[in-house]
């Protein structure tokens, strides 16, 4: 075979016009490629071939249930009579229940991975820890599982590592509370976090969280039924002494059943009221939100009553203000007994995450307010993104988006990390790029912004479809959806009614 000729005619140098031209085309090539591999990434975006998995959820279809990823993928096929629970989508962990007898009242669990593969096969049984908020509203301990071996339970974490040994004859999570889970050991129960650590060694007959945050601490009942409050750090606070212990706290103060009569008490047993009320609503900064009969009353520490009041209903809201409802309208007081918001709504609650107050008029709009009580707009209340911090509202027939200062903003200004906008023109929907450009024409009759996976919803004639990230028309209008309260796709399955479920189907 001959060898190419390297250098110059006669010498030994290198030749360099050559080499440079080699160079040359070398780097071209280079360059159409990668501008290949661009133009076919592009093409490909929203068909979910190149994208990256973001998410798993439950899919419903044909009368079975499996798993589908973000891009509408198949992870496990649609064979289990039970529904598969995915406790957290972005976890490729997937519990499937099957060979269930509802006679005897048996079934089996096994978990799976995105490879179809059963995982943590060496304990007995495996179980989900589900909560509840207090709305009812379910959710899974995170990076949790409990599992069972010999008849114990212990709990591993969603990479199979134990964090604590199954050594316990129960446990269980502590509802309304998030990190805090009941065990059980030798007829006694403590309190363990989602790590495994002891946070109240099981050493009680009974424990009842203090509130609705595991950092207030716990409530806890002694073999000879006394109660007393233990804090988050296994300090004991109060001792067991008193018949009951209210679950309502703050500021170093508690509420103490001894006997007949009802005691707020401080952190050194210090009694500091125990008459003047029949039932403490709240303790907020220093004051305390009282009831009697149904009379409401707010007492400071010395039981002094900071105002006169004549309201059918008292609710602390924030600073010292006061949700009141009074001849079945309801307004904001402050402490004074001043008009904050005036007695013309049918409910008004406060967003804490967003620091803004939702008020709802006889009309069943929302009416906002900010943190100084004033007005803002009216509207529905669509989301609230915390994360990303913006507010949107539906305000007739149009969507629109405000950060939390109820600056108003572009969809494009303040979504991040989609392809498509939400856009309306005479009366119709389309979608425009982040440079305004008109991607989708506008001949919808409704539609939903882009969801964090690429998928839009749209709306013709009464039926729902859904368009990719590139614009392109995935499934045509077809979907009945007027009951679903949420509309939303993952490939051509829509979210299911039971927003609980979180589930997709195409049924």
């Amino acid at each position: 075979m001959g060898q190419g000729k390297r250098y110059e005619d006669g010498t030994s140098k290198i030749n360099i016009k050559k080499v440079i031209g080699f160079i040359i085309a070398i780097i071209v090539l280079i360059m159409c490629i990668i501008s290949f591999q661009k133009i076919l990434s592009t093409d490909n975006m929203g068909s979910g071939a190149n994208d990256a998995v973001l998410g798993y959820f439950p899919v419903y279809t044909e009368g079975k249930w499996g798993v589908i990823d973000s891009n509408g993928n198949f992870v496990i096929n649609s064979i289990y009579s039970e529904m598969i629970v995915v406790p957290d989508n972005t976890r490729d962990i997937f519990i499937c229940t099957y060979d269930m007898n509802l006679e005897n009242d048996t079934y089996k669990v096994k978990v799976l991975n995105k490879n179809n593969q059963e995982i943590f096969t060496n304990y007995d049984k495996i179980e989900l820890l589900d909560n509840y908020d207090s709305n009812n509203n379910i959710w899974y301990e995170k990076n949790i599982l409990k599992v069972q071996k010999e008849g114990y339970y212990g709990i591993i974490n969603y990479e199979g590592k134990e964090l604590l040994r199954c050594e316990y004859e129960r446990i269980e999570t502590l509802k309304t509370v998030s990190d805090a889970l009941l065990i059980q050991k030798d007829g006694k129960v403590g309190i363990c976090n989602g790590l495994g650590t002891i946070i109240v060694e099981p050493i009680y007959k009974n424990i009842y969280p203090l509130g609705t945050e595991n950092k207030m601490g716990y409530i806890v009942v002694n073999d000879e039924d006394r109660y007393g409050i233990i804090n988050s750090n296994n300090r004991l606070i109060i001792e067991p002494q008193y018949d009951g212990v209210e679950r309502v706290a703050n500021n170093d103060l508690y509420v103490v059943r001894d006997g007949d009569t009802l005691k707020i008490i401080d952190d050194e047993n210090n009694v500091i009221l125990d008459q003047g009320f029949e039932e403490v609503i709240s303790i907020n900064n220093e004051n305390i939100l009282v009831k009697n009969g149904d009379t409401y009353n707010v007492l400071d520490k010395s039981g002094n009553r900071l105002f006169e009041t004549d309201y059918d209903y008292l609710e602390y809201t924030f600073g010292n203000n006061y949700i009141a409802s009074r001849d079945g309208k309801v307004g904001i007081i402050d402490l004074s007994g001043n008009n904050k918001i005036d007695f013309k709504y049918l409910s008004i609650s406060y967003r804490r995450d967003a620091n803004f107050i939702e008020a709802e008029n006889e009309n069943y709009e929302t009416e906002v307010y900010d943190s100084e009580f004033n007005y803002k707009l009216a509207g529905i209340i669509t989301d609230v993104n915390t994360e990303d911090g913006y507010i949107r509202v539906r305000i007739g027939d149009d969507y629109k988006y405000y950060n939390f200062r109820f600056e108003e903003k572009n969809n494009n200004e303040i979504l991040s990390g989609k392809t498509l906008y939400l856009s309306k023109k005479d009366g119709k929907y389309g979608y425009i790029d982040r440079n305004n450009n008109v991607v989708v024409d506008y001949i919808y009759d409704d539609a939903k912004e882009q969801n964090e996976y690429g998928y839009s919803a749209v709306k013709l004639n009464n039926l729902w479809g859904v368009i990719d990230r590139m614009g392109r028309l995935i499934v045509e209008p077809t979907y009945e959806l007027e009951d679903n309260l949420v509309i939303d796709f993952i490939g051509k399955y829509y979210l299911g009614k039971d927003l609980n479920m979180n589930y997709y189907t195409d049924m």
